[in-house]
């Protein structure tokens, strides 16, 4: 078995060091906020597209509501 190269395992220790911040960043840290704005922007262009058509049917998303298990529905909050 051959070692990883020292390259690899530096952008490795990186990834993981990236990952453990943002699961450590709070709300209003920089690095929230901006990936908030990107989401935000990228919803707005999604919206803005021809091709896209909400439902409007919330029927549907009422059924699937009352049908989800107690877990399942504290993730859609």
């Amino acid at each position: 078995m051959h070692r990883p190269k020292r390259a690899c395992t530096e952008r490795t220790k990186q990834k993981i060091q990236e990952i453990l911040e943002w699961e450590t960043c709070t709300e209003d840290s920089k690095m929230f906020k901006d990936v908030e704005a990107q989401m935000q922007l990228e919803l707005e262009s999604e919206t803005k597209r021809d091709d896209y058509a909400p439902s409007s049917s919330s029927e549907s998303d009422s059924e699937s509501e009352d049908n989800c298990s107690e877990e399942d529905c504290e993730k859609k909050e």
